[in-house]
């Protein structure tokens, strides 16, 4: 049997195919760059949400060639030869994830075949359409806290008929199949989509919509006049029973009064049951629209900024918040009920030497954030039963210091390191878990009450903003690293990566004295054709 595993192992490693990378996903490589040449100062700031349409990549990828030093113009017509014409691709993909401690050995594959399509159908109109078999080796992901990202794979347990792999579960064969459609030129263009998205200053970690959560059908509309930018967005979600239906609209404004700096505000307002066209309005006021249809919809709102003091250097933040107690912080009373998340950092490109480019952020996630009492039909910040915000629960903070190195042409390094805090705001006051679905309400003599303001008294100190003051606090510590080799063959390329990360956790689970230490080793190998 061992050498049956073995061998099934080696010919899905050899022979396993997935979609390679395109511009539609978000985790697509030319994002990285698309960054890295903001913080160098070759581009203006960009759209708030992502992806980007051909025309915006074209856009970009034109104006770095232009102006970007020999190495980035060099990488940019790479990247034109490559997303700035109709192509047809098939591509190569093995993904191997393993765990070690904890409960000893555990294991996750994903192997497939995968072919994608990019049609320029007329003159600012493009097309997309990805379709991808996987073949999944273990139920469960096997990646570190805040990097776990689930597959946009079509999920059914019947698939699960293939003999037993190396993880011991039966391997399963599913499928994925995602397209795109976009119109208009760069200043004004709209997109239908079934994918993942993500919103910016932070596009790789942020609060408002995080790249990890799953793709969804959705709808956006973006434009440009002078020194404003207007983003837009509509996401059907899928409710935690999956049988409701579930939405959420965003739109931002932004401005840039000089070069460098960029000034936006933003909204979002999540809502289940019928469609509700009137949030579809693109210049207005998301919560003066749900006063015109029902109060039990869940409104945010949140501002966020980027500096660039000289080139090379970039600071940023944001702020989200769901509910505040106004009235409280204008008195400088900061122990009130604050519902929201924040992030800020610091990015670092040099334009010479071997760092591309470094980063280090901050992010904290307030008790009960992305969670909501709803009375009507679920209207969470959640999609498919996580969040659709930031990867980190309710009550958490992260210190994030990444660094990515080119010391070659065709490798390049990244370093990691995160430090992660998580409590339950709930604890000691109520049952509940403090995850995403703990509201903080509570049922008193016949009465609801948020247990995080007046008149509720929960009895601890402090008494309503409890971020991170509970006796029993998880804390998480990673140290990583990733090597990527790339190599072209005429028309193919091979990529090969190797990654680890070392994972200390302390209070594993809430659970005081339960202390765990974990090693990830991963593969990553993908040919495309």
């Amino acid at each position: 049997m061992r050498l049956y595993k073995t061998t099934a192992f080696a010919a899905i490693a050899l022979f396993a195919a997935i979609s390679g990378a395109y511009a539609q996903s978000v985790s697509d490589p030319i994002y990285g760059y698309i960054d890295r040449w903001e913080a160098r100062g070759y581009l203006e700031a960009q759209y708030t949400l992502r992806p980007y349409s051909p025309e915006v990549i074209i856009g970009i990828l034109e104006r770095v060639a232009e102006v970007g030093s020999p190495a980035d113009a060099e990488a940019a017509e790479r990247f034109l030869a490559e997303y700035g014409s109709s192509s047809f691709d098939a591509g190569l993909v093995q993904r191997s994830d393993a765990r070690l401690g904890g409960d000893g050995f555990e294991y996750r594959g994903e192997s497939g075949v995968g072919l994608g399509l990019l049609s320029a159908v007329a003159p600012g109109v493009w097309a997309q359409g990805v379709l991808e078999v996987v073949i999944v080796d273990g139920y469960d992901t096997v990646q570190p806290a805040t990097e776990r990202a689930e597959l946009d794979v079509h999920s059914d347990s019947s698939m699960n008929f293939l003999p037993d792999g190396l993880s011991g579960d039966p391997m399963g064969l599913l499928y994925a199949l995602s397209s795109s459609a976009w119109f208009g030129r760069a200043g004004l263009w709209g997109s239908a989509s079934f994918a993942r998205s993500s919103v910016g200053p932070f596009f790789g970690n942020g609060v408002v919509i995080g790249p990890q959560a799953k793709a969804t059908p959705n709808w956006t509309m973006h434009a440009t006049t002078g020194d404003w930018r207007f983003s837009s967005g509509l996401f059907q979600l899928r409710a935690s029973d999956g049988d409701e239906e579930k939405y959420l609209v965003y739109h931002s404004y932004s401005y840039s009064p000089v070069s460098g700096l960029d000034l936006g505000i933003f909204e979002t307002t999540v809502w289940g049951g019928s469609f509700k066209p009137l949030y579809l309005v693109p210049l207005s006021m998301l919560f003066y629209l749900q006063s015109q249809s029902s109060f039990s919809d869940n409104s945010q709102a949140g501002l966020y900024g980027s500096w660039r003091p000289m080139d090379g250097l970039q600071a940023k933040a944001t702020v989200f918040f769901d509910d505040v107690g106004f009235s409280d912080l204008v008195k400088l009373e900061l122990d009130t009920k604050i519902i929201g998340a924040a992030e800020a950092g610091l990015s670092w490109a040099p334009e010479a030497g071997p760092l591309a480019l470094a980063s280090l952020d901050y992010t904290a996630v307030f008790p009960y954030m992305y969670a909501h009492h709803w009375t009507v039909a679920e209207d969470d910040y959640t999609h498919a039963g996580d969040s659709f915000g930031a990867a980190l629960e309710p009550n958490s903070d992260r210190w994030e210091l990444r660094a990515r190195f080119e010391p070659l042409p065709r490798l390049s390094v990244e370093a990691v390191s995160r430090l992660l805090r998580h409590g339950n705001a709930s604890e000691g006051i109520t049952d509940g878990d403090g995850s995403w679905f703990d509201d903080g309400w509570v049922y008193v003599d016949g009465r609801w009450y948020q247990n995080f303001q007046s008149p509720f008294e929960p009895g601890t100190s402090p008494k309503y903003f409890r971020f991170l003051t509970q006796d029993t606090i998880e804390t998480t510590f990673q140290l990583g690293a990733t090597v990527t080799w790339n190599r072209a063959f005429g028309r193919t390329s091979l990529s090969v990566g190797l990654r680890y990360l070392i994972e200390a956790v302390w209070n594993e689970g809430l659970a005081a004295g339960d202390d765990e230490l974990y090693h990830y080793i991963g593969l990553d190998a993908s040919w495309k054709l």
